[in-house]
């Protein structure tokens, strides 16, 4: 059965959203097959283009 996860974060440091992944990632190696990753960013405020909103949905199937 297919399944999501979502992920959300508001930060200057793509780093930090990319890390957050690769953990759900790393704690699940072996035991779900990754379908696909979508990803967006917005900047919510144009006078501060640093800070930005990312989302990220990763679809994945569990490993019976």
């Amino acid at each position: 059965m297919t399944q999501i996860k979502l992920f959300a974060e508001n930060t200057p440091e793509m780093e930090k959203f990319e890390n957050k992944i690769n953990a759900f990632l790393k704690e699940n190696d072996g035991k779900i097959t990754i379908k696909d990753i979508k990803y967006a960013a917005d900047c919510p405020n144009p006078n501060n283009s640093k800070w930005k909103n990312w989302t990220a949905m990763v679809i994945y199937e569990i490993i019976a």
